[in-house]
Formats: structure tokens, C-alpha cells, sequence
């Protein structure tokens, strides 16, 4: 029993350091207006053709791929609105 509370508390942990660079990656790769998510420079070639299919066939991965594109936009829109 004890041993399983511990592992619940790493996971939680785990998660937590998950969420916090997630938006640590947010925050520091945001795009332009005019960039698209597939054509962002930070990308690795496999990782824009993962992209590019995933919005291309509106396949499982695009409306993540979506969520992700509007935070990385989200200093564009915000700015767009002042």
C-alpha cells in the first residue's frame, strides 16, 4: 500500500515537470502571425512531416497539433488584439 502512494506521488510529480516544460517550450517558441506550425523553424524535418500529414489528413494527432499551434500563436493573437 505504501509503495503504491509513492509511486502515485512520482507520477504526480512527473506530470507536473511534464506540464511545466511544456509550457516552458510554449512560452519561448513563439510563432509569428504569418508562420505556420508546420513551417516553424524549430522543427526537426521528421517532426514537420509529422505535422504537415497529421493537419493534411485530419487524422488522431490534429486536433492536438491544432491545440499546440494556437499556444504557440497565442503572443501573435494577443498582440493582434491591442
Amino acid at each position: 500500500h505504501v509503495r503504491s502512494r509513492r509511486q502515485r506521488q512520482m507520477c504526480i510529480r512527473d506530470r507536473d515537470a511534464e506540464s511545466e516544460t511544456i509550457a516552458e517550450f510554449i512560452q519561448s517558441h513563439q510563432l509569428p502571425a504569418d508562420t505556420l506550425i508546420a513551417d516553424a523553424s524549430f522543427w526537426s524535418d521528421a517532426q514537420r512531416q509529422f505535422i504537415a500529414e497529421q493537419i493534411k489528413a485530419d487524422a488522431p494527432w490534429a486536433l492536438i497539433v491544432d491545440q499546440l499551434n494556437e499556444a504557440l500563436h497565442a503572443d501573435a493573437v494577443a498582440a493582434s488584439q491591442s
